[in-house]
C-alpha cells in the first residue's frame, strides 16, 4: 500500500530526452489552418544526425467524482487523439469549419535541409529519421476552439523503435451525392484511404485521378481489397459518392 512516501529518484547520466507541456489557447478559433497559429511544444539539435523518437499526447486529468475510472486525458482530449483534418483542393475545410481540429508540426532534417510535417494529433511514438535538429509544435483549427482548453505534451529521445506508430493525416465530411469533391495529397503520403463514416448507410464511393479504387458497400466490393492503396505526394484524387453520404479521408504518411 502507497505510505505517502516518495522514493528518491535515481540519478542516471545526462538525459538525452527534451519534453515539453503547453495549453493550446481558446483564441485559436481559425476556420481554415494557418502556420501563424502553431504552438511549439519542444525541440532538439545536436552535432550530428542521429535517429529520434518523437512521442505525444495529453496530460492525463486527475480522478473526477461522477466521471469514468481509468481517469482521461485533460479537457476530452482522449487517446484517440484529434485529427489535423484536410482541406478540399482550391475550396475550404472539409467538414466545415466547426469541428476542432489539431495537426501535429513535425519540422526536421540536418543542415540547410527542412522537412516539414503535418499529421493528426494521435498520442504515441513515432520514428523520426537521423537528423541534427526536430521541433514539434502544435497546430490548432476550428472555430469551436472557445469551448474549452487542451493541453499537449511531445517529447524527443534519441533512438528507434521496432513498432512505432505511422503517422496519418485524417478528416471527415459530408458528400452530396454524385457530386465530386478533390484533394491533394500531403507531403510525405504513401497511402490513402476513404471509408464511409455512417454504419447506417452503404454508399458506392469511387476515387479516380493519381489513383484509382472503389469502396461499394451495398455489393462489397473493394477494389482493390488492401489498404490503404498506395499513392504519393503532391497529386490530386477526386472522390464521389453515389448518395448523400459522411466520408472519412485518411492518408497515410512516411517520415
Amino acid at each position: 500500500m502507497f505510505d505517502g512516501i516518495m522514493p528518491d529518484l535515481a540519478r542516471p547520466g545526462t538525459s538525452n530526452v527534451v519534453s515539453g507541456v503547453e495549453t493550446i489557447p481558446t483564441v485559436a478559433t481559425l476556420g481554415l489552418p494557418t502556420e501563424g497559429a502553431k504552438v511549439g511544444v519542444c525541440s532538439v539539435r545536436s552535432g550530428r544526425a542521429i535517429p529520434r523518437v518523437m512521442s505525444i499526447g495529453a496530460p492525463v486529468s486527475g480522478i473526477v467524482d461522477g466521471f469514468g475510472f481509468p481517469p482521461e486525458s485533460f479537457a476530452g482530449l482522449t487517446h484517440a487523439g484529434l485529427p489535423c483534418g484536410l482541406t478540399e483542393y482550391g475550396a475550404g475545410a472539409f467538414g466545415g469549419t466547426q469541428n476542432i481540429r489539431m495537426a501535429c508540426v513535425l519540422e526536421y532534417g540536418s543542415g540547410s535541409c527542412l522537412n516539414r510535417v503535418m499529421f493528426d494529433w494521435r498520442p504515441g511514438a513515432y520514428n523520426i529519421p537521423p537528423c541534427e535538429f526536430a521541433r514539434v509544435s502544435a497546430l490548432p483549427w476550428g472555430t469551436n476552439w472557445s469551448l474549452g482548453k487542451q493541453t499537449v505534451l511531445a517529447s524527443l529521445a534519441e533512438g528507434e523503435l521496432q513498432d512505432a506508430l505511422d503517422p496519418v493525416a485524417s478528416g471527415t465530411g459530408a458528400m452530396v451525392a454524385a457530386t465530386m469533391k478533390r484533394f491533394l495529397s500531403p507531403a510525405n503520403a504513401v497511402g490513402v484511404e476513404v471509408q464511409s463514416a455512417d454504419p447506417l448507410l452503404a454508399p458506392a464511393i469511387s476515387v479516380v485521378g493519381a489513383v484509382r479504387f472503389t469502396r461499394n458497400y451495398a455489393t462489397g466490393q473493394f477494389i482493390p481489397g488492401w489498404t490503404p492503396v498506395d499513392t504519393f505526394p503532391g497529386t490530386l484524387i477526386e472522390v464521389t459518392s453515389d448518395v448523400a453520404a459522411t466520408l472519412s479521408i485518411q492518408w497515410t504518411l512516411q517520415l
